[in-house]
């Protein structure tokens, strides 16, 4: 009863579209900046940072490639705000 419960994937999936929205906007891009520069359609990537969607690997490649980052990088800074969350309920 006592046990912290795993995270669900709807959390997990806010947290990415957090970090997703912290780079575009890090950047000064428009939804439809990234869209065009990754080939992601714009609604998508808007589902993505509302965390109504999780990108496939191949998504999740091609938005880090037009954000000039690391896919590793997106994948840690979602691990850190996942972190964060773990932190706060304690």
């Amino acid at each position: 009863m006592g046990a912290t419960p795993p995270i669900r994937t709807n959390m997990i999936s806010r947290r990415f579209g957090e970090v997703l929205r912290q780079q575009r906007l890090a950047r000064g891009w428009s939804q439809s900046v990234l869209s065009s520069k990754s080939k992601v359609d714009r609604t998508y990537i808007s589902q993505i940072e509302c965390g109504i969607h999780s990108p496939t690997i191949t998504v999740l490649c091609r938005l880090s490639r037009a954000l000039q980052v690391q896919p590793s990088v997106l994948v840690t800074r979602l691990e850190r705000r996942l972190g964060e969350s773990r932190a706060a309920r304690s």
